[in-house]
């Protein structure tokens, strides 16, 4: 169920292509975080039928960022961008509903209709999100779709389903889902496996970073300190104990190389600071504990025979 927990909060803000010095003028206060000044710029243009500016003000009123919170008025402007076929909108729609956060509307069918407009389209939260879905349904589901989706979704370089891919390799069980009649199903393939975490780590996704740190601890105690320190400064308290005990491993001059290494690696991937205030899709919610990442994180009982690389 933590997949559940994660999906129903999140709301991915993207950019939109268009063209025009004002939209150009808006989404550059936009990405430089000067909120007011961005929402003064975005506000007419979203009037005009603007769909970009439309999903923008939808960020906007929902997290009160340069003005105040307004959860029914991102509604209508996230409606106004669906209705012309936004995928973002579209998605947004369908989270907000997920999340109990719709003025007036309750229906899960009608979330799931938004979700799947913006899935057609290509649009990786989307994806993400039904795979999410159909791995915590009850009974029966489409375990071909739901690896579909979130094949579709890592494609993408979505970390959440980086993060469930990656597992889904290690373990021999299809993504998002815990039962142990489907453990066996799923392709081991533990290079794969490592790709993907890897991919992940690379947009600060706390559990790859910390699981990656995990399987380094005894075999390379420097690449481990490394990925526990970015997951320690964005405050994943599982990585605080295992930080400890892998420092514990280096002497001093590989305590200050590792000091050198951070500081590079987090130059050459910097920090995506994107709105993610459920730690879904791009940071991940730092879920694994110590002990989760001090045994072997093999596959499932039954698990089937392993890829060949």
């Amino acid at each position: 169920m933590r997949w559940l927990v994660t999906i129903v909060v999140v709301l991915v803000v993207w950019g939109t292509s268009a063209t025009g010095g004002e939209w150009e003028d808006a989404m550059a206060a936009f990405d430089a975080e000067r909120f007011d000044e961005a929402f003064s710029l975005m506000t007419p243009l979203a009037k005009a039928g603007h769909m970009g500016a439309q999903d923008k003000l939808f960020h906007l009123y929902y997290y009160g960022e340069g003005t105040a919170m307004d959860r029914v008025e991102a509604w209508f402007w996230a409606q106004r961008a669906a209705d012309q076929g936004s995928a973002l909108g579209q998605f947004n729609l369908g989270t907000v509903i997920l999340a109990g956060a719709a003025p007036g509307v309750h229906s899960n069918t009608e979330a799931m209709r938004w979700l799947r407009l913006s899935a057609d389209q290509g649009y990786g939260p989307a994806l993400n999100n039904l795979a999410i879905l159909l791995g915590a349904a009850d009974g029966d589901r489409d375990i071909a779709t739901l690896v579909s989706l979130a094949t579709k979704a890592a494609e993408q370089d979505m970390p959440e389903a980086l993060f469930a891919m990656a597992i889904a390799h290690l373990r021999g069980t299809p993504p998002y889902v815990r039962d142990s009649d489907l453990a066996g199903t799923f392709p081991i393939d533990e290079a794969l496996a490592a790709d993907l975490l890897s991919r992940a780590a690379r947009q600060w996704h706390l559990d790859s970073l910390v699981l990656l740190a995990g399987q380094n601890m005894r075999r390379d105690a420097p690449t481990a300190v490394l990925y526990l320190r970015v997951a320690a400064s964005k405050g994943c308290l599982a990585a605080g104990p295992l930080l400890q005990l892998a420092m514990a491993q280096l002497d001093t001059e590989e305590l200050l190389a590792s000091d050198q290494r951070t500081r590079d690696w987090m130059s050459d991937n910097p920090d995506p600071k994107r709105h993610d205030h459920s730690n879904f899709g791009v940071q991940g919610a730092c879920r694994m504990s110590v002990l989760d990442l001090l045994k072997p994180l093999g596959p499932a009982a039954g698990a089937g025979p392993r890829v060949q690389t």
